[in-house]
């Protein structure tokens, strides 16, 4: 705007100049008008004056002095001056004018006026002269037409100076060229016009940016705010007031700084309204005083000065945007571009690493790389690389600060190391002196500060270890990454390396499998012109049957080995190479020594990364020549002896087409002239129903007879394959006339049916003819004696023999009858009958279908036999061999037998159980897996004592031990026979071993307690005899003294003897007597357990003191003298253990007796023990206690714990108390 506004002033200035300039030049025509009035008045009165005297040269010298004088005037003028007549003609004109109206001086001459005027103001110029004839001066602008036709603004000056009174006789005019100031003026108005309408629009723009700055102050996310110079608040937009924390009430009028705290920014504020002059700021940090939670935010700002028209500041625009989020993104783009950088480093040091592992064939080699690698990234000091296998790791490259080991060295995996391998992630510790103690860290590395295991893992196991040692600063996570990172580069390296290796192994497999081919192989590929390239690749077979070396055949191509006269042949195969892929063809390749071989060459052609190859697998087919050309000799001789033969023979192909008819059969079936099989033989356009080629060219050989409607003869047929050398089939038929014979036959036949029926009646077999198309059925006798009918009643049909047949069966016979009659096939099939009288019988029925000469079935011939009790002794065979097997599986003992090579031919289910396998595992095995050693040696002799020999039986058993699939030996009672065959020839040996082991472990307890028993009657002998010494024999004594004393001493003194040894015998009868209660008491077996339990425990009571607290239930009957004596002796021997140990006053004794069991309990809450410690060295008294109930088949469980008492519990059955007591009820 301020553009246009000074436009505008520049063009007002320049216009005032010209109106200035304008106005002086009118001033200046009109003086010169002036000069000219009087010039001319003075030149008219001159002229006049001239006139009037007498003298006509005065006045035209005159005349002609004033006219040089005009001319000169007009010459000099500084705008165009011009002298018309009456008639507006030009009479004088100057060069000013010339130069305006473009026209020459002597042209203009002469020339109207009103010829010079554009057309529109003729009209103005007319109307001008008329008042100019009136002698009336005037001024107007008008335009003339110049020379070139181009119009020219111009002003006419017009004064009538000439005249007299009042004739008219022209006018001056001076014309000034105004067309600049009428240019300027078009301009200014043009101007003007675009002024107003600018400022229209100014007006309109400013309208609409208040309306825009007031949209933009509300709407937009910057913050605005009008201050005054005195940075109170004006105006703030939304966006301020939002972000602010106040609201606009408080804002308006409020101090910028009292609101918002600030030094250095109040400074800058001041700076601004003191110097006028803008500023901005980008990402400063401010904080919010009032609202510390904000934290540092930053801001993009900007303070603009708003002046006055004298340039004072009147306020400040202050425009704000928060950076704070943008500051941040900086603040991580800057931490991304520096871990962008790490990155890169790393991503460089791997891609070293993995240039390294594709340099390095060996693992070594590219361990060692990645370890440089990520020792560089990582700034380690040291380390090692090693292969993990079972726990152990194989170091194959060892980075020490102090000496190199000969590697490589084996490291037992621990600590650190072996949890980065269990775990699979790399592991890190920065205060390692935890595993100094590990020698091979000691004396590797003695000064280890820190440490980084990554396990190098393959399919989710770990085969190899990094570890990095060292770091100054120590490790942290990105180390980790960097680690697992390379680690994974290892581990790639050993996939490489692993992969390479198998590469190479299937390179030497496919090279031993090239080479080992049975043919020669040729590779070569197709160029793209269509040629055959040189060889590729030969195996050695080629090169042998060739003779050349594997290289001489490289340089060489396909057409050079392949005979001139196979070249046509090879052109055809590699047109149908190229259409189908494959083809097999034969030729001949041509030797080194010039030779040639014929081959069957099969060619593949492939594509191998972009290129068309082929494989050709060239068969030596000399054999196979000779061998067809002598099948062709053989071929030439059959034809020979079959020419000669006196049977018929012909051949025939699989399209029915007649290849051979030897000359007998050519005699009577005439010449062949093209004919089909059919036509020739049967005069049929199609084949026969019953025509046995499919048969004979699928393999079999065929038998049949035919009669010849043609001759009326009988021939017997026989058809078998032969071979042809395409190796297709043909069919060769040889016809014997049977004529003679079947007419014998038929007289035989007549003959012998006497004899069949009596034959019949013997084997039980019958015979039976049914035609199919009169549906006759004929029964021999026998038939009738089988079916248990009456041949004088007769069958109606054949449904009455099949009602006859058990309902199970019928559709298995209406089935294979069906079969043979459209298969033209034999019935051979086993079924029920059922009888009139209701008894079952099984038959066995074969029958033969007769076809007619076009192949139509006519009749059924059959015969049936009765093979009830056959069927009867096989279903007898089929129990017994069912029971047999049943006992086999069953049996407890596992039944084994052996061939004559000591193989197993048979196991029975039980070696499941006894031995853990299953007999599919080891039959088929020799005996001796089964078998220890020892006896297998024991096997062994009998085996050759029964092979030499020939003994049918062996009589003794065999105590052998065999093995358990789990190496457990069981011991075995083995009975063994010889299996002959018929002829007494030996088959093998049948066995039945039967687990001993727990009888072999009874007979040892058996023993084991008998010893006990030893031992114990010698106890009980030893307490017996110590007492019999220690009380009886020391009484007796005594009393033997007393006796002694007595015998020889006074009367009066022997009774007092014999007074005092009366107590002392008594004391003697109540030792033996307690003797004998100790060690059975009457009473048990006099009155029962009860009555004993009871003496025995206030016997008990008043030698101990300890009192017994009995509680029964059930014992108020008789129990056998084992059950009774062993609960007894259980009861005493527990009590007196209470005695010993419990240090107790109380003992509780329960006992319960109900249909099925006893039981018993005894419990004191003494000083107890502990079991498991006394188990070892258990007491007589509780060995005595377990081995009675264990007799009985009961159970003992003892409970005690020291100071928390004992606690013996004894279950006894009573379900076999029956048959041990005699009459006794419970």
């Amino acid at each position: 705007m301020g553009n246009i506004r000074k436009t505008n002033a520049q063009l007002v200035a320049e216009l005032e100049d010209l109106q200035c300039r304008y106005d002086k030049l009118l001033s200046n025509q009109a003086a010169l008008c002036s000069s000219e009035r009087v010039s001319s008045g003075a030149s008219f009165q001159i002229l006049s004056n001239t006139r009037g005297t007498s003298s006509g040269g005065f006045v035209q010298e005159n005349a002609m002095d004033a006219l040089e004088a005009c001319c000169r005037i007009a010459e000099t003028a500084g705008e165009g001056v011009i002298l018309t007549d009456a008639a507006g003609r030009i009479t004088l004109v100057n060069p000013h004018f010339s130069q305006i109206a473009g026209y020459p001086l002597d042209v203009l001459k002469g020339k109207s006026i009103f010829e010079l005027a554009g057309k529109s103001y003729i009209p103005i110029i007319l109307a001008q002269w008329e008042r100019h004839k009136k002698g009336v001066s005037s001024r107007y602008e008008l335009q003339l037409r110049k020379g070139n036709g181009r119009l020219v603004w111009v002003v006419f000056h017009v004064s009538v100076p000439f005249g007299k009174g009042n004739n008219f006789n022209g006018v001056l005019m001076v014309v000034s060229n105004i067309s600049k100031y009428k240019n300027i003026i078009s301009k200014q108005e043009k101007m003007l016009k675009a002024t107003a309408l600018r400022d229209k629009e100014i007006r309109d723009d400013i309208s609409r940016d208040n309306q825009s700055l007031k949209s933009i102050m509300d709407n937009t996310t910057a913050q605005l705010v009008f201050l005054d110079r005195d940075f109170n608040f004006v105006k703030a937009n939304k966006a301020y007031v939002k972000n602010c924390g106040h609201t606009e009430d408080e804002l308006i009028g409020a101090n910028h700084f009292v609101l918002f705290p600030s030094t250095e920014n109040e400074a800058i504020f001041k700076r601004v309204v003191k110097t006028g002059k803008s500023v901005e700021f980008h990402d400063k940090p401010f904080e919010y005083s009032d609202q510390p939670w904000r934290g540092t935010t930053y801001w993009d700002w900007s303070l603009v000065p708003i002046k006055n028209s004298r340039g004072r500041v009147q306020g400040l625009i202050f425009s704000l945007l928060e950076t704070t989020v943008r500051k941040q993104m900086e603040l991580a783009l800057k931490f991304s571009l520096e871990e962008t950088r790490r990155r890169t480093r790393e991503t460089t040091a791997l891609l070293e690493a993995s240039r390294a592992i594709l340099e390095h064939t060996g693992f070594t080699e590219a361990a060692m790389a990645v370890y440089s690698s990520c020792k560089k990234i990582t700034s380690c000091q040291s380390g090692f690389v090693g292969h993990i296998e079972d726990g152990v790791c194989r170091i194959i490259y060892l980075d020490s600060t102090k000496n190199q080991p000969e590697l490589p060295v084996f490291v037992l995996l621990s600590g650190l190391a072996l949890q980065s391998c269990f775990s699979g992630k790399p592991v890190l510790e920065n205060n390692f002196a935890a595993e100094n103690d590990n020698e091979f860290y000691t004396a590797a590395y003695p000064d280890l500060k820190n440490a980084l295991f990554a396990p190098v893992r393959l399919s989710g196991r770990s085969v190899g270890l990094m570890a990095l040692f060292n770091k100054t600063g120590g490790f942290g996570v990105s180390d980790i990454r960097v680690a697992a990172s390379f680690s994974s580069l290892a581990a790639i390296a050993f996939r490489s390396n692993r992969t390479r290796e198998m590469l190479e192994e299937s390179e030497k497999r496919y090279r031993f499998l090239f080479n080992s081919f049975g043919d020669a192989v040729f590779v070569y590929y197709i160029t793209p012109d269509g040629c055959n390239s040189n060889f590729v690749e030969v195996n050695e077979v080629a090169c042998k049957r060739l003779g050349y070396s594997r290289q001489e055949l490289l340089n060489m191509s396909p057409c050079q080995i392949d005979a001139p006269a196979s070249t046509g042949a090879m052109a055809d195969a590699a047109k149908m190479l190229k259409k189908e892929g494959r083809v097999i063809t034969e030729q001949r390749h041509i030797r080194r020594d010039g030779t040639s071989i014929p081959v069957e060459v099969n060619i593949q052609q492939f594509e191998l990364s972009g290129q068309l190859m082929v494989i050709s697998v060239a068969r030596d087919i000399t054999e196979r020549k000779k061998a067809d050309a002598a099948l062709k000799l053989e071929r030439d001789k059959l034809r020979g002896i079959l020419d000669a033969m006196e049977d018929g023979v012909y051949i025939v192909n699989a399209d029915y087409e007649i290849e051979y008819v030897n000359p007998p059969l050519m005699a009577q079936f005439g010449l062949i002239n093209g004919k089909k099989c059919y036509d020739y033989f049967h005069n049929s356009s199609s084949p026969c129903e019953y025509c046995k080629n499919k048969e004979v060219l699928s393999g079999q050989t065929v038998r049949w007879e035919w009669h010849s409607p043609h001759n009326q003869r009988d021939y017997e047929l026989m058809a078998t394959p032969i071979k042809n050398p395409d190796g297709s089939n043909s069919k060769l038929t040889l016809f014997h006339d049977v004529t003679e014979r079947s007419q014998m036959e038929q007289i035989i036949l007549r003959y012998q049916a006497g004899l069949l029926a009596q034959a019949e009646r013997i084997a039980h077999i019958g015979n039976w003819d049914y035609d199919l198309l009169g549906h006759k059925l004929l029964l021999s006798d026998e038939v009738y004696n089988i079916l248990g009918l009456s041949p004088k009643n007769g069958i109606t049909g054949l449904k009455q023999v099949m009602e006859m047949i058990h309902p199970d069966d019928r559709d298995i016979v209406r089935s294979e009858a069906q079969k043979a009659i459209v298969s033209g096939s034999k019935i051979n099939t086993d079924h029920r009958i059922i009888r009139p009288d209701g008894h079952l019988r099984y038959v066995h029925e074969q029958a033969e279908i007769t076809l007619s000469d076009t192949g139509i079935p006519l009749r059924v011939l059959g015969t049936v036999q009765d093979v009830t009790e056959q069927k009867m002794a096989e279903e007898a065979l089929r129990d017994s061999e069912r029971r047999y097997r049943l006992l086999a599986d069953n049996m407890v003992a596992f039944i084994w037998t052996i061939d004559e090579h000591l193989n197993t031919s048979y196991l029975s289910p039980s070696i499941i159980r006894l031995l853990n396998y299953y007999p599919e595992d080891i039959l088929g095995k020799h005996i001796s897996m089964i078998f220890t050693p020892e006896s297998y040696e024991k096997l062994l002799d009998v085996y050759q004592q029964v092979r030499k020999t020939g003994s049918e039986l062996i009589v003794n058993p065999l105590e052998l031990d065999v093995m358990r699939q789990d190496g457990k030996i069981i011991m075995t009672e083995t009975l063994m026979r010889p299996l002959y065959d018929e002829n007494h020839h030996f088959l093998g040996i049948l066995g039945a071993s039967r687990d001993i082991s727990e009888r072999k472990a009874a007979e040892y307890e058996l023993h084991t307690l008998s010893q006990r028993l030893v031992e114990l009657q010698e106890e009980e002998r030893s307490i017996i005899a110590r007492e019999l010494h220690d009380q009886v024999g020391q009484s007796l004594t005594v009393l033997k003294l007393m006796l002694d004393k007595a015998k020889d001493g006074l009367p009066d003194k022997a009774e007092e003897l014999l007074a005092e040894a009366q107590p002392l015998v008594s004391e003697l009868i109540s030792s033996v007597r307690n003797m004998s209660l100790d060690l059975r008491p009457r009473m048990l077996d006099d009155l029962g357990l009860l009555p004993a339990l009871l003496w025995y425990f206030d016997r008990f009571t008043s030698q101990t003191g300890i009192n017994v607290n009995f509680q029964h239930t059930g014992l108020k009957r008789k129990f056998s003298p084992q059950l009774g004596t062993a609960v007894y002796r259980i009861i005493q021997e527990a009590l007196t253990n209470v005695v010993r140990y419990a240090g107790v006053d109380n003992v509780l004794v329960r006992a319960k007796a109900d249909k099925n069991h006893l039981a018993l309990v005894i419990q004191d809450k003494g000083k107890g023990f502990n079991p498991a410690q006394r188990a070892t060295g258990m007491s007589s008294g509780l060995k005595g206690m377990k081995e009675r109930v264990r007799f009985l088949g009961g159970k003992l469980d003892i409970e005690s714990k020291p100071g928390a008492g004992t606690h013996i519990i004894v279950e006894l059955p009573l379900s076999e108390e029956k048959d041990r007591i005699n009459g006794g009820e419970p």
